[in-house]
């Protein structure tokens, strides 16, 4: 009895194999990529966070500097829903 499995099977079965990890290093770059982008993300929120903080500290004790920044929320903050963070910002103008 001959068990030898014909050569183009195997090719076949072989090919089968690389195309299954050639789509499993696929997902599973793509998860080390997603991974990457929520770190940076988290990352960049938190410095956010910090830099306002530290300005609003200096705001709180530097009046010339909140005044400054009144200025700089007034022209930046253009949405509504923004403005509403701070009520002391004149309604959105049109």
């Amino acid at each position: 009895m001959n068990t030898k499995i014909p050569l183009d099977l195997q090719i076949e079965k072989a090919s089968k194999l690389i195309n299954q990890q050639k789509a499993l290093l696929a997902r599973l770059t793509a998860q080390k990529s997603a991974a990457a982008k929520k770190e940076k993300k988290k990352l960049d929120d938190r410095r956010k966070i910090l830099v306002g903080a530290v300005i609003l500290k200096k705001a709180e004790t530097d009046l010339a500097f909140a005044a400054e920044l009144h200025l700089w929320l007034d022209a930046g903050l253009t949405r509504e829903i923004d403005r509403a963070a701070f009520p002391q910002l004149t309604k959105l103008k049109t």
